[in-house]
């Protein structure tokens, strides 16, 4: 036989040597698995025990949800009603509609808003063993109410290290006490609103550890939303009506003062026809009548920014409305149970493998670690 026929026999014989040691390597794991099988047992029952006692320990919360959606300018269709409503007087609202309008993807950083949460967090609820409704933030900082220890411990050794004098120059930068600060961490997890997709519906979250203070801070967080988001929308509207009325309130006293003069002048001179009195007159009717041309174009645009604040308004439409949640949102035990027990289970396999490993490779044990040498997994 030639020398490289030879060759390609030991070449071809390779991979099946492979495949053996392979084999004989997981039969091998396998059987040490299978001999150390009650230390395995009893490293998974520990973290049964484990994952009993954290699942016992957490409590039922519920979540309360609704669905939304956001009707702007845009799917009104640009001008909708209130521009008909403004036409048939001959008044125009313009084409811009949309351009204060705020996306339905930046919702969510309503919820983040400092004085939003501040609102929130004082909202009442109804819990039960109490009588009277207890404001959210009462209820997780308040020794009376709360059941949070940690909060109420953290809030008692440093309310008085985060107090500082607000001075005229800080007074219009919004500021935390640590009791609000830790409120607003627990609405960032409690309280959630995201959008579902890009046609405006949204999803409001609240969560409790009980349904009807769920249902409640839900509906609360909903109608503080729609309250941000209406100011925000209809703010430039809002602060041109305000304009326009000042405005419009000095121009109707104009009107009425010259209207007063001019009717007073014809009274006392009715019966005089003298060139000065004549011109006096054409004076005062000529104030009179810019007084009144001002007053009515001046009405006639305050009533146009009135459509236009009703125009830009946004409108929430609750398309799944708040109901008060009677099954529970969580935890779930078994899962949890089920993933203390894997856990468990896969550290014994590892730690049985692990330490034969050191000892063939180190040749250390633990002094608890008892085998043979024919019991280690071997290369």
């Amino acid at each position: 036989m030639s020398e490289e026929k030879i060759k390609e026999l030991q070449i071809e014989d390779l991979p099946v040597e492979d495949d053996e040691e392979s084999s004989l390597d997981v039969k091998q794991i396998l059987k040490r698995i299978w001999q150390k099988k009650i230390l395995i047992i009893c490293i998974t029952l520990i973290f049964i025990a484990i994952g009993l006692l954290v699942a016992l320990s957490k409590k039922n919360f519920y979540t309360a949800s609704c669905l939304l959606v956001a009707q702007t300018s845009s799917t009104n269709g640009g001008g909708g009603a209130m521009s008909s409503i403004a036409s048939s007087f001959g008044l125009s609202l313009g084409n811009n509609a949309s351009s204060g309008e705020l996306s339905p993807m930046l919702y969510p950083q309503i919820i983040k808003n400092v004085d939003y949460q501040k609102e929130l967090m004082r909202t009442p609820l109804n819990f039960k063993g109490y009588d009277e409704p207890i404001t959210f933030m009462d209820y997780y900082t308040d020794p009376q109410y709360s059941t949070k220890k940690s909060l109420i411990k953290k809030s008692k050794k440093n309310q008085n290290t985060n107090q500082f004098q607000t001075t005229d120059s800080l007074s219009s930068i919004n500021s935390l006490n640590f009791k609000e600060q830790l409120c607003k961490d627990l609405l960032d997890e409690k309280v959630v609103l995201y959008p579902v997709n890009s046609d405006g519906s949204i999803v409001l979250r609240a969560t409790m550890n009980e349904p009807l203070a769920a249902a409640q801070l839900a509906d609360a967080a909903l109608q503080l939303v729609q309250k941000y988001i209406t100011d925000f929308k209809i703010q430039k509207a809002k602060s041109q009506q305000e304009y326009i009325r000042q405005r419009h309130d000095e121009a109707k006293l104009q009107y009425e003062q010259a209207q007063k003069e001019y009717a007073h002048y014809q009274d006392a001179n009715r019966l005089l026809s003298t060139a000065t009195s004549q011109i006096e007159m054409q004076r005062l009717q000529r104030n009179y009548e810019l007084a009144f041309a001002l007053y009515s174009q001046l009405s006639s645009q305050l009533i146009t920014a009135d459509l236009q604040v009703k125009e830009d308004t946004p409108i929430l439409t609750v398309v799944d409305p708040i109901v008060i949640p009677y099954k529970k949102a969580g935890p779930h035990r078994s899962q949890l149970l089920f993933v203390w027990t894997a856990v468990g289970f896969i550290i014994g396999i590892l730690l049985v493998v692990g330490l034969d490993f050191i000892y063939k490779s180190f040749g250390w044990k633990p002094k608890w670690w008892k085998v043979e040498e024919s019991e280690v997994i071997k290369e």
